[in-house]
């Protein structure tokens, strides 16, 4: 049997339908209440270099469960990306989030060590794919929100949210 990755294009629309069907798993956990929602961006760099496809998600302080949102976003080519809570860049409720960084390729092959081939892994540093590890946390306010650049650095050292 020839097990071969899928084009991009493909990969591309999964991964769209994917953070589409998680965005209205989130919106209809709202008990069919919708929290309202302020525009917000950011960007997201590694080493100071701009990271494209990186996923940025936000995990909110003190909620825990299936009824918390967490917004996402999908960075473009220069790491700047919007965030998503029921419909596609509506934005994000107001609150205090704890924030991951994930950056997943599909075409990135590796190894686990049981041999196993994998066609998709993370390239960002395992850290930041924890809201307990990964250091970074921002404040969404009512209104437009211009969120701090999310610098990550390879190094053990950690992230800053400037």
């Amino acid at each position: 049997m020839n097990c071969k990755p899928h084009p991009a294009p493909f990969r591309r629309r999964v991964h769209w339908l994917l953070l589409g069907v998680t965005s209205l798993l989130s919106a209809s956990c709202q008990d069919g209440t919708r929290l309202p929602v302020f525009p917000a961006s950011g960007q997201v760099l590694l080493d100071g270099q701009p990271v494209a496809n990186a996923q940025v998600t936000l995990h909110p302080l003190g909620k825990k469960g299936p009824k918390a949102v967490r917004p996402t976003g999908q960075a473009g080519p220069g790491g700047k990306f919007q965030l998503s809570t029921y419909s596609r860049e509506d934005g994000a409720p107001a609150g205090e989030y704890a924030v991951t960084v994930q950056l997943w390729l599909s075409n990135a092959t590796s190894t686990s060590e049981e041999g196993d081939e994998s066609y998709s892994s993370n390239q960002l540093p395992p850290r930041y794919g924890k809201p307990t590890t990964s250091g970074l946390k921002v404040r969404i306010q009512e209104g437009q929100n211009e969120l701090p650049a999310f610098r990550l650095t390879s190094a053990e050292g950690g992230a800053q949210a400037e």
